[in-house]
């Protein structure tokens, strides 16, 4: 499940299923839709980003998409080298001031993103 606070509506998917729901949370708001993502891949964690309009969603296999959360439209994908395996993003963390992205598995391992600019990049492991 994530939330933002940006629009009155909460994301949620079914572990390991394909696709997200968004359900409005006031009384006449936004009826639930079904967000089918291109990938056909399945959904291990969702993620909402605290100032900014995304919704960051893992997939298995390590790949994280970031998506608008007005039109669904992907605008970027956090891609992991062959010599990294991230088993399924644990958990995701913003950095309070700036814009990184913190994703961790439950191997362990701990991978950290600026998605300041228009073509994030990995900051560190």
């Amino acid at each position: 499940m994530a939330l933002t606070p940006l629009q009155p509506v909460v994301f949620f998917g079914f572990h390991k299923r394909m696709s997200v729901t968004v359900v409005g949370t006031v009384e006449g708001g936004r009826t639930p839709t079904k967000i089918k993502p291109d990938l056909k891949k399945a959904i291990v964690n969702l993620a909402c980003h605290p100032r900014l309009p995304v919704l960051y969603v893992a997939y298995t296999e390590g790949l994280i998409r970031a998506y608008n959360i007005h039109t669904y439209a992907v605008h970027y994908t956090l891609q992991l080298d062959n010599t990294i395996k991230l088993i399924g993003a644990g958990a995701f963390a913003f950095h309070p001031t700036l814009e990184w992205i913190f994703v961790g598995d439950r191997q362990g391992t701990l991978l950290a993103w600026d998605v300041s600019t228009e073509r994030p990049s990995m900051i560190g492991m």
